[in-house]
């Protein structure tokens, strides 16, 4: 470790220090302490203080001014008297109540008593009860080929009640339609074997597939029950027409292959010259008469005034060309493509390529079958009219007559 050596001064310096009384250092400042007014500053400060004026004013309403604020400090009370019973809103133990206050979403409120704000709040209850609804028996055709009829009862309730009001304009009605559309798709894919043998299975997966649904709705499905089934049409015992049935509705199944459920039309009668005795036909158990009349309008004519109405819309959604082959008076082979260009319909074969499906009717048959007095799906089951080829494509037809009825007038 490093050793220091202090010394002391000279004898005459610490002599000299000593006898000043001083000190080995000078601690005069640079300032000037006796005045807070006399250092120096890069800033000029001033030592006047300017008087503070303490200034009163008074103010005189108008009179008006006055008026006009008894009056509406008077029409408040007025209108809360009148309107507070109005209110005061009861709720019960199962009811909520979903507030909008100028338009923005307030906390959920039940049950019990509430207070609503008159012309500012608008609200909406909402029951939370187990509510159920019947689907209408529907008659369409499944996976073999056969034709059945079938309904449902569905049981829902309200699990999140602002989601139900905020996610969907009418959540009962939208239930309805999805529980009926799935219902259809869902059976479409099914035999009758499975029908028989898996009604308790096919009604969970059916109850899970609208759950996936309405649970962004706030909607919870708990229950699904289908009615019972009822045969329409057995299914074809050829195993090669069932493959094609198989591939039809694997195909359709997202479309409508519902029938209507409304009694079956009375055909509207076309001008005649040659009226031919009554007959009747059969379909679905009714029988109907009707007036078997020969039309004035010809195949040929009917396809030629179709023909203008053809656009590129239409191609695009079908992408199929229709062959008609037509028994009985002025029959012969037409065709109506919906596949190439802008469309074309007219007398013999396609002309361009080979078509999609052949279709096989009457010539009776045909204007009611363009004018939808006639369903495809309906005629195709009662036997009036045969499919060959690519039966989807048949089924798609029906939706191509409904855009030319808009403007086709038979």
């Amino acid at each position: 470790m490093a050793a220091f050596k202090y010394n002391r001064l000279g004898d005459r310096r610490q002599e000299s220090l000593d006898s000043e009384g001083g000190s080995a250092f000078d601690y005069n400042s640079a300032f000037d302490y006796n005045s807070t007014f006399n250092f120096e500053s890069a800033f000029a400060y001033s030592k006047n203080y300017y008087p503070q004026i303490m200034e009163e004013r008074t103010f005189n309403e108008p009179l008006a001014a006055k008026i006009c604020s008894y009056i509406l400090i008077v029409f408040n009370y007025i209108l809360v008297i009148f309107t507070f019973p109005f209110s005061i809103k009861t709720l019960k133990s199962f009811e909520r109540a979903v507030v909008y206050r100028i338009g923005r979403l307030q906390p959920l409120k039940g049950p019990g008593t509430i207070i609503i704000l008159p012309l500012i709040d608008r609200w909406q209850k909402v029951d939370l009860r187990t509510k159920a609804f019947n689907v209408p028996p529907q008659q369409f055709l499944i996976g073999d080929g056969a034709g059945i009829s079938v309904g449902a009862t569905i049981y829902y309730r309200i699990v999140d009640v602002k989601r139900s009001v905020n996610s969907i304009q009418d959540f009962n009605h939208s239930t309805r339609v999805l529980g009926h559309s799935l219902m259809v798709k869902l059976l479409a894919t099914k035999t009758t074997q499975q029908l028989e043998t898996e009604k308790a299975h096919i009604s969970e997966q059916l109850l899970e597939d609208m759950n996936v649904v309405t649970q962004m709705w706030g909607v919870e499905i708990s229950r699904v029950d289908l009615s019972d089934i009822t045969m329409l049409k057995e299914a074809p015992s050829s195993n090669s027409m069932q493959n094609i049935m198989e591939q039809l509705f694997s195909s359709a199944s997202s479309g409508n292959m519902c029938l209507s459920n409304a009694p079956i039309p009375r055909p509207i009668l076309l001008p005649t010259t040659q009226p031919k005795p009554n007959t009747t036909f059969t379909y679905s158990n009714e029988t109907v008469n009707v007036q078997r009349v020969v039309p004035s309008i010809t195949p040929a004519l009917l396809l030629a005034s179709v023909k203008p109405l053809l656009n590129e819309y239409m191609v695009g959604s079908v992408g199929a060309v229709y062959q008609f082959n037509l028994t009985g008076d002025n029959g012969g082979i037409y065709f109506l493509d919906l596949k190439n260009g802008l469309g074309d319909a007219g007398a013999g074969e396609p002309p361009i390529g080979e078509p999609d499906v052949i279709l096989k009717l009457s010539t009776t048959n045909l204007p009611r079958l363009m004018s939808g007095q006639m369903k495809v799906m309906s005629a195709y089951m009662s036997g009036q009219l045969k499919v060959e080829g690519d039966r989807s494509a048949a089924m798609r037809l029906e939706e191509v007559l409904k855009e030319l009825n808009k403007t086709l007038k038979l």
